[in-house]
């Protein structure tokens, strides 16, 4: 087995694992391959439907996820990578998604996140702070409810 060379993923590194979530058929993979089920997990913001604290990947993926895909086409919502910052030497890395998806009233749902993450010594995510476009979220919920 080699080592690695840093002791938290490098940009490259988180990169190609964020990009799992660019198709839907792999989002469960990188939740399970790169996610701690100790993740802290907070999406930021207040009065919108997904604003919340979560303390493990199985309550965040119940409460925040499933409900966002409540309101979802069937095709779901896929994220994209714009950039990443950090990681490498440091614990701590920004990881900015532009997402694709569409409501169930057919509504574009494209929003725009800044993940801020903390990996753990197994190069997990164990802690995620997230950024996003809460009145977009907001719409897509009374408009699809």
């Amino acid at each position: 087995m080699r080592l690695p060379k840093t002791p938290y993923p490098t940009p490259s590194e988180i990169r190609h694992a964020f990009a799992l979530l660019s198709q839907r058929s792999s989002f469960g993979t990188f939740f399970d391959e790169h996610v701690s089920e100790t993740v802290d997990w907070t999406a930021m913001g207040v009065d919108y439907p997904l604003a919340g604290h979560w303390r493990t990947r199985e309550e965040f993926l119940r409460c925040a996820y499933d409900k966002l895909h409540s309101v979802l086409d069937d095709d779901g919502l896929v994220l994209d990578v714009v950039d990443v910052h950090g990681g490498g030497m440091d614990e701590w890395a920004v990881v900015e998604l532009r997402g694709r998806g569409r409501c169930r009233n057919g509504m574009d749902f494209p929003n725009t996140y800044a993940w801020i993450v903390k990996f753990g010594g197994d190069r997990r995510v164990v802690r995620v702070t997230a950024y996003l476009d809460t009145g977009l979220v907001a719409r897509a919920f009374a408009a699809n409810s």
